[in-house]
């Protein structure tokens, strides 16, 4: 009589829990960058920091593209009394490749004006201030991206006299 025995071996992934997300629907690069990320905002103009705040900014994807967002943005130009509430800042369409922002990015924004700041202007109580997204790089879980804030005319030209551009520069730094 003869005895046949069979025995079968099944491996099994240490990741067997874990679903892969393109089998899913889900693009694994989406899913990984997507997302609220807690970080700083650093704010410097001519050259010298103004402050550093605590700031949350999202990334969503949209079709092709992505919704990029910094939460309650405020700005302190080197004047006393001019601190700006800006608000949310969107930057709608932001295509990323390869973990970089990639093109330019323009909008613009309307501020109430501190007195301050009103005055130097001409007595103005709201202003349009157009913000750049200049640059940003966004891995798993950091993210990293610079905004150019222009406010027309409110430093004195010494040659002239009359109101030129101050550019604030933003820096946020952030993780999930």
């Amino acid at each position: 009589m003869a005895v046949a025995t069979m025995s079968v071996f099944t491996g099994c992934d240490k990741d067997e829990d874990k679903k892969d997300d393109s089998e899913n629907g889900k693009d694994p690069v989406v899913t990984e960058i997507t997302g609220t990320y807690s970080g700083k905002v650093t704010v410097s103009a001519l050259g010298a920091p103004m402050g550093e705040n605590d700031a949350i900014a999202s990334l969503e994807k949209t079709d092709s593209t992505y919704s990029l967002v910094l939460n309650d943005l405020i700005v302190n130009p080197p004047f006393e009394g001019s601190e700006m509430e800006i608000g949310d800042v969107t930057f709608e369409n932001v295509i990323i490749t390869n973990g970089k922002f990639v093109g330019e990015y323009e909008i613009s924004v309307t501020v109430n004006l501190p007195p301050a700041l009103s005055q130097m202007v001409g007595g103005m109580e709201t202003m349009e201030l157009p913000v750049s997204l200049v640059s940003g790089t966004v891995a798993e879980n950091n993210m990293q991206f610079t905004l150019s804030v222009t406010v027309p005319k409110v430093m004195p030209n010494p040659e002239t006299g009359e109101g030129q551009d101050l550019v604030v520069s933003v820096d946020f730094n952030g993780n999930k």
